[in-house]
């Protein structure tokens, strides 16, 4: 009887170990690095303004959201223009798109400061795949993920999941790139920049 119980136990580990599915981004948490600049935060690459690496990805300074880092985030892209601002973060995955793919992506944010214009500003991520497999090529699918405003106390985090629309047929076959800016939906990327931070991001695929 024993015996059954401890192969019963021991199916079910099994059970959930298979049914959870691989994380697909990459340093998600931003505790991997040996400094707070793009360069030094793999396997992020920053797609803002001047693409310049020196620009901090991650800060250990104020709101961090979990452990000792968090991606930082300002509100500079320009909706009307489709311009970005300077902090850009995005992720080239090792994964292949298949016939059937969506995609299940979960983080935490928060504003870093008091600046943050939490009835304006917010978080877009967007998953998205390019004809020749470079993050700036011809885009052949995306789906844009847009959090909502930032309505609690400041000291809390605001958790998100959200599941994209199945891949298109142009998809398939290409890299799946992960990518997010803070977006500013009332001035348009104007005046001083508003920061906030992004943590435990995770995107899951699903089969159709």
């Amino acid at each position: 009887m024993k015996s059954n119980i401890l192969k019963f136990y021991g199916l079910c580990a099994l059970s959930s170990v298979a049914l959870h599915a691989e994380n697909l981004v990459v340093n998600g948490d931003f505790e991997s690095g040996e400094g707070n600049a793009f360069y030094a935060t793999p396997p992020w690459y920053n797609r803002g303004t001047g693409f310049n690496q020196g620009t901090n990805a991650r800060s250990d300074q104020g709101a961090v959201i979990a452990g000792s880092f968090s991606a930082t985030v300002n509100d500079r892209y320009d909706s009307e223009t489709g311009k970005f601002g300077p902090v850009v973060h995005v992720q080239k995955t090792k994964h292949m798109i298949e016939a059937g793919d969506s995609f299940t992506l979960s983080y935490e944010w928060r504003p870093a400061d008091t600046y943050w214009q939490r009835s304006a500003d917010t978080v877009r991520f967007v998953l998205y795949a390019t004809a020749n497999d470079n993050a700036g090529g011809e885009v052949v699918w995306s789906a844009e993920l847009t959090s909502e405003f930032f309505t609690r106390k400041l000291e809390s985090t605001l958790p998100v999941s959200e599941t994209t629309e199945v891949v298109n047929a142009e998809a398939v076959g290409h890299s799946l790139f992960v990518m997010f800016y803070g977006l500013d939906t009332k001035d348009n990327g104007s005046g001083v920049a508003h920061w906030a931070r992004v943590d435990n991001i995770e995107v899951e695929v699903l089969k159709k």
